[in-house]
């Protein structure tokens, strides 16, 4: 899609087409609809994790048709949420039809031995890919694993991830903030 950078949720969204490099969870649900631009990065996103990383990432809520979402108040088409990938590699959901209030398989406010599961490489490779994305701001990732994750990037040598930021209620899934884009 040709689109260009705004400052705001203006112009149409797009559905997320169905692909064999993601997951959609919560399709019952209607909210896999996003600004141009998103769209565009998820399906990046899915391509480098299952090809490069033999990982099919799992997409969570997005938007609505009309860019509302009751689930997740903060989307308007420029968001979307991940499952978090899990070392023994069954899906991130516990509900991927999204129809109870916790579909993760962790709560929002998951302890530190609920989050130990999280393959912490796996994870990073994918943020990692994420923050090199031209429209990302920013990723938010709960408390307990953003410490387990400092922690294996300490341990392992690798690059911090400046634009992942701890945020409250994020231990059940990852937040990606973009940019808001609408079609030229």
């Amino acid at each position: 899609m040709n689109y260009v950078v705004t400052g705001s949720a203006s112009g149409p969204v797009f559905e997320l087409p169905d692909s064999p490099h993601y997951t959609k969870l919560f399709r019952p649900r209607n909210l896999h609809w996003g600004d141009p631009g998103t769209i565009d990065t998820i399906g990046a996103v899915g391509r480098h994790c299952d090809e490069r990383l033999s990982y099919r990432p799992e997409i969570g809520n997005i938007a609505g048709p009309d860019r509302r979402n009751t689930y997740s108040r903060s989307h308007d088409g420029d968001n979307f949420d991940l499952a978090y990938p899990w070392a023994d590699r069954r899906s991130g959901a516990s509900d991927p039809d999204g129809r109870s209030t916790a579909p993760y398989r962790t709560s929002a406010t998951a302890s530190a031995d609920q989050v130990k599961g999280i393959d912490y490489g796996l994870l990073h490779s994918v943020l990692a890919f994420i923050t090199s994305q031209p429209l990302c701001n920013s990723i938010l990732i709960g408390h307990n694993v953003q410490k387990a994750l400092a922690k294996h990037i300490a341990n392992n040598h690798l690059p911090r991830l400046v634009r992942v930021v701890e945020y409250r209620a994020h231990e059940d899934h990852i937040h990606v903030n973009m940019k808001h884009t609408k079609l030229r």
